[in-house]
């Protein structure tokens, strides 16, 4: 266990404590936070090197496929700098990325925020409906090519991932299996805004966007903010943590 942040990874993040009002606290937050990141794509690699970057020691990359974790332990590795690979990131393969894997639960309760970096729709669905009855944070994406939507899923403060496709009207579009890739410099930009939401959400800094939905198209440049998507009353998941 991490009980402080030590001196050779505040010298490495030093640059965050010019933001205002960011102190070695939060930064200590960071470091101390179990982070379990979902899929093994190039957005996970991605994410992870930004959750390094920020000073994230905690990082647990889970999938279903070993050929897919195998490339990415090996890619991160090589392209990591030596002194960010001590006992920071792992690489753990499952049977399953449903909610049907107790391993998958397991991992989930044990990490304070969940990124999801999956490929897959129904694997995406079944990873909100864990992280609503685990009462764990999850930053969802989605998209295709140079457009993505984010989403920080707050349990108690917002809609589940069921919930949100519903009142978007895109509930149709998850029942095929994902065909998702992004154009290689999205990439970069989601991972950064994902971490971002991520560590902010940790370290407790600032305003967390818990019922809006970020969507941004990287092509056009224009971005959008869609707010209010609360908790359902009568939803099963969202709902009856309200209740």
């Amino acid at each position: 266990m991490i009980n402080r942040m030590n001196d050779k990874a505040i010298d490495q993040t030093a640059d965050q404590l010019l933001a205002t009002g960011f102190k070695e606290s939060h930064l200590d937050r960071i470091a101390r936070a179990s982070f379990l990141i979902v899929g093994s794509t190039s957005l996970a690699m991605a994410c992870a090197g930004v959750l390094v970057a920020s000073g994230a020691r905690r990082i647990t990359i889970v999938d279903k496929s070993l050929a897919a974790l195998t490339r990415l332990s090996d890619s991160f590795l090589q392209n990591t700098p030596v002194q960010s690979k001590e006992q920071i990131v792992r690489f753990q393969l499952l049977q399953n990325l449903d909610d049907s894997d107790n391993a998958l639960a397991k991992l989930a309760a044990q990490a304070d925020l969940v990124l999801d970096c999956s490929s897959d729709w129904q694997d995406k669905l079944s990873l909100s409906d864990l992280c609503m009855e685990l009462h764990r944070p999850l930053v969802h994406q989605a998209g295709h090519a140079l457009r993505f939507h984010l989403y920080s899923m707050m349990p108690g403060q917002s809609a589940c991932l069921r919930c949100l496709m519903e009142r978007l009207g895109i509930e149709d579009a998850i029942q095929d299996p994902s065909s998702e890739y992004y154009f290689v410099p999205a990439i970069g930009l989601l991972a950064s805004a994902m971490v971002l939401a991520a560590t902010k959400i940790v370290s407790r800094y600032g305003v967390n966007q818990a019922n809006e939905i970020f969507c941004f198209d990287a092509l056009s440049g224009e971005s959008e903010v869609l707010r209010g998507f609360d908790p359902s009353s009568d939803c099963p998941d969202c709902g009856r943590l309200n209740r």
